[in-house]
């Protein structure tokens, strides 16, 4: 197994205790210390200097208070006396508290300022010193207890084949197995619904340690599967989720993995769609989910769903994905329900290759109009061609009809003759407006429908144009 290292909860003894340190430092000297300092120097003894005193101050409150002050001078050594004199710095003791640290007796370490140290108890005042780089000297050590707590901390543990180790401070430290377990918060999961195997190895990186909250969140759904190897896969809209779980010294972990719908994981996308089939779910899953997954599968297996799909509802997009299946070569086993609902989004380039599939569905008859004739059958190529001709028909009709009204000229030379109050007369003249202005669409280009109902106003038109020559001939002459 590859080195692991996971956030795990641990309820670890510690102590929290501060450094108490005294050291000797000096300071501005008062005017009084001074003073007292200069008595302590030139007095050949206590009773000369308490004599002096009296003389000084009488017997008021400063009378005591200098006879304090000889006497603390009086206890320093001459060195210490002349500075204060010479430099004017006194000296004085100080008290440093300022060194708190939590102490693991586990491991018998001690945590400064983020920084791992022995256990300072019992330590001597130059180990103190280095230790923690003082300058001044140490006149004093003890050890002020601030309480203790064994309240689950979230620590880094490092797990290999036949190791365990926790960072604190920032540091490794080796750890046993049956501390590791002492202290270890451990979570109620039901294992035993995991469906999948669990390891007993944690190869590669990306575990997490397993905690109720993720391990229920495997259950979310009920579109999943597993592979032979018993990993655990959960099929979401947008991608597959596989999940494996291993037990490490009594803990377990788990591992995610985002399998997009693309061809790397064809495999899986496969193996989702035939878990939804074998459990009836092939319904339930979102159509945008479904083609995706359709795009990557096997052929015949898209084949195998689309043909299910379609056979039950019309979906366009399943429709479509089928048309792309036909269109790379698959022709084969499709059934009819299918076959008919892809012909509904058809271009007119797959009517070849669907009329080939199967011809015994309904093709109207512009539909047969764009298969080639030599996939037709014989009345179907009939009912082509008569349908051909007819149009053809209709298109010659209108060109001639409307060659020879605007040949006529019949238009303007009537506009002299002709009775413009005339209802024929008005008619012909609102149709020569309609007929011979700009066509938007060519007669080649218009469907069965828009040409019927061009044919019939022109024949309408060639009536009127009829009656208003006739009339035109009458009145010329």
């Amino acid at each position: 197994m590859s080195q692991l290292q996971v956030n795990v909860q641990l309820n670890l003894p510690k102590f929290f205790n501060t450094l108490v340190l005294e050291y000797n430092t000096y300071e501005k000297a008062t005017f009084d210390q001074y003073l007292a300092t200069s008595i302590a120097l030139r007095s050949k003894n206590p009773k000369e200097a308490y004599k002096y005193i009296d003389e000084l101050t009488g017997k008021g409150s400063l009378n005591e208070h200098f006879k304090k002050l000889y006497d603390k001078v009086s206890e320093l050594e001459l060195y210490a006396q002349e500075k204060i004199l010479n430099d004017s710095m006194f000296p004085i003791t100080k008290i440093d508290k300022s060194n708190r640290y939590t102490y693991y007796p586990d491991f018998d370490i001690s945590i400064l300022n983020n920084k791992v140290y022995k256990n300072f108890d019992g330590l001597s005042f130059d180990e103190i010193k280095t230790m923690l780089m003082i300058s001044y000297d140490i006149i004093n050590i003890s050890i002020e207890e601030r309480g203790s707590n064994d309240k689950y901390d979230n620590y880094k543990v490092r797990i290999s084949n036949n190791s365990l180790e926790i960072n604190i401070g920032n540091e490794w430290k080796p750890m046993s197995q049956d501390t590791f377990e002492k202290y270890c918060k451990h979570s109620d999961i039901e294992i035993e619904r995991y469906p999948g195997r669990i390891k007993t190895k944690a190869d590669g990186e990306g575990w997490v340690l397993l905690t109720d909250n993720s391990f229920n969140a495997l259950f979310s759904s009920n579109k999943t599967f597993t592979d032979n190897d018993g990993n655990y896969y959960i099929i979401t809209n947008d991608y597959i989720k596989k999940t494996e779980i291993a037990e490490i010294v009594g803990l377990y972990f788990y591992r995610e993995q985002r399998l997009d719908f693309v061809k790397a994981n064809k495999a899986y996308c496969e193996m989702a769609i035939k878990s939804m089939q074998d459990n009836s779910q092939i319904n339930e899953v979102k159509t945008k989910t479904l083609v995706s997954m359709l795009k990557v599968v096997d052929d015949m297996l898209a084949q195998n769903v689309i043909n299910y799909i379609l056979n039950r509802k019309e979906s366009k997009e399943i429709a479509l994905v089928g048309l792309g299946l036909i269109r790379s070569g698959v022709e084969k086993n499709w059934e009819i329900d299918a076959l008919r609902s892809m012909k509904t989004y058809a271009l007119a380039n797959d009517l070849n290759t669907i009329y080939r599939i199967n011809n015994e569905l309904f093709f109207p008859v512009e539909e047969l109009a764009l298969i080639d004739n030599d996939l037709l059958s014989e009345s179907d190529l009939a009912t082509k061609k008569a349908y051909l001709e007819d149009r053809a028909n209709k298109k010659s009709f209108i060109e001639s009809k409307l060659g020879e009204i605007s040949g006529s000229a019949l238009r303007q030379n009537g506009k002299k003759v002709l009775p413009q109050s005339n209802q024929d007369v008005k008619m012909f003249n609102k149709l020569c407006n309609e007929m011979f202005a700009h066509n938007d669409i060519a007669l080649e280009d218009m469907t069965d429908i828009q040409l019927n109902n061009k044919y019939e106003k022109v024949k309408y038109f060639y009536d009127i144009y009829l009656t208003v020559k006739n009339m035109y001939d009458t009145l010329k002459k």
